[in-house]
C-alpha cells in the first residue's frame, strides 16, 4: 500500500516549498474536496471494519493520495461510525503524512475531512453511506469554475 501526500515535510532535508506555504496561501482558495474514489464498502460479516477504495483528494491545501483499498478496523458496535481522511503533523505542525480516523460522534477532528459513514450491530456493518462526500463544494476556485451543485446535475 501507498500513502503519498504531497507536499511533504520530513525535517531532514532541505525543503523549496513547505507544505505550510500550501495551506497559507492556497487553503482559502482550494476547499477540502474529493477528486475520486474514497469510496466506503462493509468488509465480511462479523466484522466490525469498512474497506476505503484507492481515490484522491484535497485537504488542507495538500494533495493526499491512496493508491490501494485500505481497511478501517475497530469501529464501535451498535453506533455510527464517522470516517474520515485525517492529516499527521509533525513536531512543528508541519503536514508529513495522513490516515483514516473515525469516532461515533460525528465531529469533525481537526485537519480531517468526512468520507462517510457504517452503521454497525453487535458484530457486524449493516450499512454504509457514501452520500456526505464533499466533491468540490461551496466556495472557492471549484465553485468558480463549476458552481455550487445546488442545482444539480448539469446535462452538456
Amino acid at each position: 500500500m501507498t500513502k503519498v501526500l504531497i507536499p511533504r515535510s520530513d525535517n531532514t532535508s532541505a525543503k523549496i516549498v513547505e507544505a505550510s506555504d500550501f495551506e497559507k496561501y492556497f487553503d482559502d482558495l482550494f476547499d477540502d474536496y474529493i477528486e475520486c474514489g474514497f469510496t466506503l464498502s462493509a468488509q465480511c460479516p462479523n466484522i466490525l471494519a469498512v474497506d476505503v477504495s484507492s481515490g484522491t483528494l484535497r485537504l488542507k491545501g495538500v494533495h493526499v493520495n491512496n493508491s490501494t483499498t485500505c481497511s478501517v478496523t475497530s469501529l464501535a458496535s451498535c453506533s455510527t461510525n464517522y470516517i474520515y481522511a485525517t492529516i499527521c503533523r509533525d513536531s512543528s505542525c508541519e503536514p508529513e503524512a495522513w490516515t483514516f480516523t473515525s469516532n461515533t460522534t460525528g465531529t469533525t477532528p481537526t485537519d480531517s475531512l468526512l468520507l462517510g459513514t457504517a452503521t454497525t450491530n453487535a458484530t457486524t456493518v449493516t450499512a454504509v453511506d457514501n452520500t456526505v462526500k464533499n466533491y468540490c463544494n461551496s466556495i472557492g476556485v471549484c465553485s468558480i469554475m463549476f458552481g455550487s451543485g445546488v442545482d444539480g446535475c448539469a446535462t452538456i
